[in-house]
């Protein structure tokens, strides 16, 4: 993060410097081309593993940092100050405030099974009985062997909701072979 910041620094200064002293140049050029490339190095950072999505706080935080150089290389000192204050705040307490709020906590069903049609209406069906909301779903099947991994995340379940009745019933499903919750 500091490289990406005294950088970003160093090239609002090295613009600064070519558009006092050159006639003819435009003062935001290599500032733009900076953000372009940390837009493309933020990119880099975001992996999906399945249903969940990470390093999209890494890549804000990459460009947040990229903008704070930029304030200082253009001698906005007390913005980037104050943009540096806010960043680490959000950084260190947000996700305790998210945390304190967060209703939609979440668990994660992986189910591998024979697929048939209806398998997945009565997996639904099953959790619907139960009262528990599917957030998202994806599923993967092998035509050669005819299996299906269904990866289901679902609202955490409701604490009167036992989890063991469920399991018992999914496993009673005609062609569910495996399955996992994890939370």
């Amino acid at each position: 993060y500091m490289i990406v910041c005294l950088s970003s620094a160093l090239v609002m200064m090295t613009n600064q410097y070519i558009y006092n002293n050159f006639s003819g140049s435009d003062p935001a050029r290599l500032g733009a081309q900076v953000i372009s490339g940390i837009g493309f190095l933020g990119a880099g950072t975001i992996l999906r593993d399945g249903l969940s999505i990470k390093g999209l706080t890494t890549a804000a935080s990459l460009w947040a940092t990229c903008m704070i150089g930029i304030s200082v290389g253009a001698g906005l000192v007390q913005y980037a100050a104050l943009g540096t204050l806010l960043v680490v705040i959000v950084l260190s307490q947000f996700s305790k405030v998210e945390r304190m709020l967060s209703v939609r906590a979440s668990s994660m069903l992986k189910i591998t099974a024979t697929d048939r049609p209806g398998l997945l209406g009565d997996v639904a069906a099953l959790l619907g009985r139960y009262s528990i909301n599917i957030l998202k779903s994806e599923i993967n099947s092998d035509l050669d062997t005819g299996i299906v991994m269904i990866d289901l995340e679902l609202r955490k379940v409701i604490k009167d909701t036992r989890v063991c009745d469920v399991i018992h019933e999914l496993s009673k499903i005609q062609g569910v072979r495996n399955y996992e919750i994890r939370e």
